[in-house]
């Protein structure tokens, strides 16, 4: 039983970091296309 914890644990501490790395890379793209030009007036 100790093993399937251990296991479990794992995969849980890997998805922490994982889907906040994730999600990042999704976001980037999004903040680079607003980014600033020159000339361009808001």
């Amino acid at each position: 039983m100790s093993d399937q914890n251990d296991s479990r644990r794992k995969f849980l501490k890997a998805a922490a970091y994982t889907v906040p790395v994730v999600l990042t890379l999704k976001a980037a793209p999004s903040f680079a296309k607003s980014g600033s030009m020159p000339g361009k007036k808001r």
